[in-house]
């Protein structure tokens, strides 16, 4: 655990600039209803210089390790010694992460697919629902985090 310096900002050099753009947000809204309340004159937390959140490449798979991964996750070389013989290859798990490589959808996205979505000839998902986490309620089917658009293979690879 962290030991904190008396009178400096806890997030002083622990917690990234994401994290502290998400507390001064926070705590910027706390004040504005002190404001506009009355309680406070103005808010303090406008106009601080906060830290820059630093912009990262984005890695991708290529093709061959794409295959070589879902050929690993469908028909792992040394399956559970506990999972039925019947079980220890899986073709759907396979096609799963090649759907996902390939569409970028979500795998909460992928969980909520429904077959009527799936428009084959036109090589198209319409994505408009996601499984999320629903605190103290298990999974629950919401609203895909980007508007509903039909997405599909990148137009360069094979059919």
């Amino acid at each position: 655990m962290p030991t904190y310096k008396p009178g400096s900002p806890r997030w002083a050099k622990e917690d990234s600039p994401a994290t502290v753009q998400k507390i001064h947000r926070v705590l910027g809204l706390i004040l504005d209803m002190a404001v506009n309340d009355g309680r406070l004159a103005r808010n303090v937390a406008d106009g601080v210089n906060l830290p820059r959140v630093a912009k990262h490449e984005h890695l991708y798979l290529t093709h061959d390790q794409v295959d070589d991964l879902a050929h690993a996750t469908g028909f792992p070389a040394e399956p559970s010694k506990h999972a039925a013989y019947d079980t220890r290859s899986n073709e759907t798990s396979r096609l799963a992460v090649l759907f996902l490589a390939y569409t970028g959808v979500r795998f909460g996205e992928l969980a909520a697919l429904r077959v009527r979505r799936l428009d084959q000839p036109r090589r198209r998902a319409g994505i408009t629902e996601s499984v999320t986490s629903v605190q103290g309620h298990g999974l629950g089917l919401g609203n895909a985090q980007d508007p509903p658009t039909p997405r599909g293979p990148d137009p360069s690879l094979p059919g």
